[in-house]
């Protein structure tokens, strides 16, 4: 593939990568993929609660009906992005993704920052839109030593070429 093409790289699992070129991105569906396992930094969910107004509510929760160190949903469906980066990931050309939403979203069990955490999941579907595709990823938040995963959540990516928003429709 020349270097100038945009291709999509998809790690299944760590160590194993494929290329494939833009416009062959549906021959990705039905592959499988897993991430690294790792923990969530304690000082970066503090950041979190503090960018997202959590300890400025006005009507705040009990403290002591959370447990010790918990991570709140919304981060940890915003660490979606973060854990598929290096599985699924486009170079060359003027090219980006760009989050299209969430379907099916469940918090099955929770999760605190002393454990040990991945993504796993497959390339469900594949759209051709507007000259990019709309790709969907049904992901799992798996907690190490656990049956039950934390999370659950289908994740639409709207895959562009040439430029932030040069061909996003704002009636589609």
């Amino acid at each position: 593939m020349a270097a100038d093409q945009p291709t999509v790289y998809f790690a299944g699992a760590p160590g194993e990568e494929i290329a494939v070129p833009f416009e062959r991105m549906s021959e990705l569906v039905d592959r499988a993929f897993a991430g690294e396992w790792w923990t969530i930094d304690p000082a970066k969910v503090e950041r979190f609660e503090e960018g997202t107004y959590l300890h400025e509510l006005a009507f705040p929760w009990a403290e002591a009906t959370f447990p010790d160190g918990i991570v709140e949903g919304f981060h940890l469906l915003s660490l979606l992005d973060y854990m598929l980066n290096p599985i699924l990931r486009l170079r060359g050309g003027d090219s980006f993704g760009w989050n299209y939403g969430l379907d099916r979203v469940r918090f099955v069990s929770p999760i605190t920052v002393q454990d040990r955490i991945r993504v796993t999941g497959r390339v469900a579907e594949v759209r051709p839109k507007d000259g990019g595709f709309l790709i969907r990823q049904d992901c799992a938040i798996e907690v190490e030593g656990r049956e039950k995963p934390g999370v659950v959540a289908e994740w639409w990516v709207f895959w562009l070429l040439h430029g932030p928003l040069a061909n996003f429709r704002s009636d589609t």
